[in-house]
């Protein structure tokens, strides 16, 4: 059963690599090179903020003391609207790997435990969130990008 999850594992990994590096290839990425039009539309993006009146019926909403409201009030980063944002966090993950028999008579010693290295990502948009997980942080980030790129 083990050896059957592990290759169908393979086998997802593998095509979501292989369809990772058609699409960025369809866009025109070369290795780790992102094409000049992309970087100069990333770098004309602007962020959509929330009005000044909705932050403060929001503010006024939280229930919290008057000096935090006036606290959030007077911060001068401003707040960014939720239906325009894609909020993403990367986290490298190291677990213990486990024995498929564990021995009593055998005392664990910190040198002769094994881990497992994964990258998670929790990607949030308007749309709903997502998990994605893979070993390592440049398979990670070929996926992140050629599955969030506009089409």
């Amino acid at each position: 059963m083990q050896d059957s999850s592990e290759r169908e594992g393979t086998r997802v990994l593998n095509h979501l690599t292989q369809a990772s590096e058609a699409i960025l290839k369809t866009h025109g990425v070369i290795g780790n090179t992102l094409p000049a039009a992309v970087v100069a539309s990333a770098n004309e993006s602007k962020p959509v903020h929330l009005a000044p009146d909705v932050v403060s019926a929001v503010i006024e909403q939280c229930g919290k003391t008057e000096l935090i409201r006036q606290q959030m009030t007077a911060n001068p980063i401003p707040y960014e609207s939720p239906h325009h944002s894609l909020n993403i966090s990367i986290d490298d993950v190291g677990v213990k790997r486990q024995r498929d028999q564990r021995p009593a008579s055998v005392p664990e010693t910190p040198t002769a435990r094994k881990y497992a290295y994964q990258t998670v990502v929790h990607i949030e948009n308007q749309l709903g969130s997502y998990r994605l997980n893979a070993l390592g942080l440049t398979t990670m980030l070929t996926m992140l990008l050629a599955f969030f790129t506009p089409q």
